[in-house]
């Protein structure tokens, strides 16, 4: 960015542009000593996603509907996101999204409204006791002293 560019996007308001936020943010937050790879992890969300979705676009052309429709292009595409990475996505956006209102560059934060996709946690698949019994039996079958740390675990 131009020294003028960049006194420019310093100063806010609508010309700023999201790549110009994501620059000042990550200088932000090198300076206030985020860690090497919480800065990697800002980057590689930023110019692996955020910076071809939105980077040309302003700060005020951002909506609510934009941004849940990107999620959930993520969700669906060939290659889908974990919603996990969604939400890390949106994590990172919305945090430059919160310094831009802090800067007084945009009154509010769109993404405090967008919808997140629910966890992608599995609920834990318990054996059945004749499975557990068949484990003991195979590892007492191995190894006495293995045997018996399955069976106090079970």
């Amino acid at each position: 960015m131009t020294t003028r560019g960049r006194a420019r996007a310093l100063q806010g308001g609508p010309d700023v542009t999201f790549a110009q936020l994501f620059e000042e943010f990550l200088a932000f937050s090198a300076a206030r000593g985020r860690s090497p790879t919480t800065l990697h992890g800002y980057r590689t969300a930023i110019s692996g996603f955020w910076l071809p979705e939105i980077g040309s676009m302003s700060l005020g052309e951002l909506t609510v509907h934009r941004l849940d429709s990107l999620y959930a292009a993520m969700l669906t595409r060939t290659s889908p996101a974990a919603p996990s990475t969604v939400r890390r996505y949106h994590a990172i956006l919305s945090a430059a999204l919160n310094q831009a209102v802090k800067w007084q560059w945009v009154p509010t934060n769109p993404a405090r409204l967008a919808t997140l996709p629910g966890s992608d946690r599995t609920e834990p698949v318990t054996p059945t006791p004749d499975q557990v019994r068949h484990l003991i039996t195979a590892c007492t079958s191995e190894s006495e002293v293995l045997g018996m740390f399955v069976l106090v675990a079970a």
